[in-house]
């Protein structure tokens, strides 16, 4: 086994599900590092399962015990010097210091947290060093790299820890410090990229490196012309405009069944509102489920489209998800979606998209091609060629981890 060391920095995994993205990168992971350490901000049972080789720490075990006073106190000027250079990218000072405890806070964990993985028995300066979001994570990694007590590290931002527009006065926490002191920063889509490099001085550090998903089936279609089933899976929030789903499904005049996965706190606004809808549209809100009800489901139940109308994304995974499943794509070009759905794939809209316009692929579906057979092979080939984990991964881990 090769003996590089990997630290990997989570929010849940591989405590909790919540993390998909690592579940199907974790692997590869795995077999590429002699040995790895895990620090999660999740608590709880240690999972068992995990390879001999797989080291696990919880962020609380971390700080628990530490004398937080004395560790102010010694690190005073640099924690000091850190949230000043803060101070002066925020736009709003008065916004700054009125949010200045928890930025104290969160910096002093991450200086405590640098301190106590800097000591642990697997520590070496020159392991690979890899956060999996722009986050208290990627501090911490900064502060050891300020230290000099490691080589270099690198992390992957998404869309919440890169749009400055999704933010109060378009200031993200200590984003800067990480953009200074990390090596690599690694955008999930190419408009991503492209957006990173238009918004921040540090873009020579910044490259794409999509994220892939498992092989797990074919969704099973069979053309139905008396239904079609329609799935969409999001929280149910405000960028994920469901409503507009709904305002699309009131000018269908065939057969219509939606079926929408996930939870949010918009539920039962959205359900009022699709009070509105006709006779010939039915549906169902399937509320939070796992990724496996969600799959067993795709490989299991004829599914005609999936439906995706966010105005803001990062690359949104549900849909490279489904492409896995041959399941052709109707979506908004937010974010990197336009990566994904091409002429190949499905349907790209505009965000700003007529609802009326886009109820012709329901009302006149026996015309088009997404019923095809070869259609929906193809959307699995398109699939497998730029985001099959077992494509995308070992490329990363070859091109990126172990030689950044």
């Amino acid at each position: 086994m090769p003996p590089k060391t990997l630290f990997l920095f989570t929010i849940a995994f591989p405590h909790e599900d919540g993390e998909t993205f690592i579940q199907n990168e974790f692997p590869y992971l795995s077999e590429a590092f002699g040995k790895i350490v895990i620090i999660s901000s999740a608590n709880g049972k240690k999972p068992t399962g995990l390879p001999a080789h797989v080291l696990l720490y919880s962020l609380d075990d971390l700080l628990k015990g530490k004398n937080k006073r004395s560790y102010f106190l010694k690190h005073l000027i640099s924690i000091s010097s850190i949230l000043a250079s803060e101070f002066k990218r925020c736009s709003s000072g008065k916004f700054f210091l009125s949010n200045l405890r928890a930025y104290n806070s969160l910096l002093l964990n991450s200086f405590i947290c640098a301190d106590v993985i800097s000591k642990l028995p697997e520590f070496k300066r020159d392991a690979v060093f890899y956060s999996f979001w722009l986050n208290n994570h990627a501090l911490t990694l900064s502060v050891l790299k300020k230290q000099n007590k490691i080589n270099g590290f690198l992390f992957r931002v998404h869309g919440y820890d890169l749009i400055l527009e999704r933010w109060p006065h378009h200031y993200i926490a200590f984003q800067h410090t990480c953009h200074k002191y990390a090596d690599k920063i690694l955008t999930v889509s190419k408009k991503s990229l492209d957006y990173f490099k238009k918004t921040y001085t540090t873009s020579h550090k910044a490259a794409t490196s999509y994220l892939g998903s498992a092989e797990h089936g074919t969704n099973p279609h069979l053309p139905n012309e008396e239904l079609i089933t329609l799935v969409s899976c999001s929280n149910i929030i405000p960028l994920k405009r469901l409503n507009l789903i709904i305002d699309i499904l009131k000018n269908v005049t065939v057969k219509v069944k939606w079926i929408h996965f996930g939870d949010g706190y918009l539920k039962d606004i959205i359900k009022k509102y699709a009070l509105r809808l006709p006779e010939n549209i039915t549906y169902d809100f399937k509320g939070k489920v796992t990724q496996s009800e969600l799959f067993d489901f795709y490989v299991s139940q004829p599914v005609d489209f999936f439906i995706n109308v966010s105005d803001s994304e990062g690359l949104p995974f549900t849909i490279i998800e489904a492409c896995s499943f041959g399941i052709p794509i109707i979506a908004t070009e937010a974010g990197g979606t336009a990566e994904i759905v091409k002429k190949e794939t499905g349907v790209l809209l505009p965000i700003d998209f007529r609802p009326e316009e886009v109820s012709k692929y329901f009302n006149d579906y026996k015309q088009y091609h997404f019923k095809e057979h070869t259609f929906r092979e193809g959307i699995k080939n398109f699939w497998k060629l730029n985001f099959f984990a077992g494509a995308v991964y070992p490329r990363f881990i070859q091109d990126e981890l172990l030689h950044h």
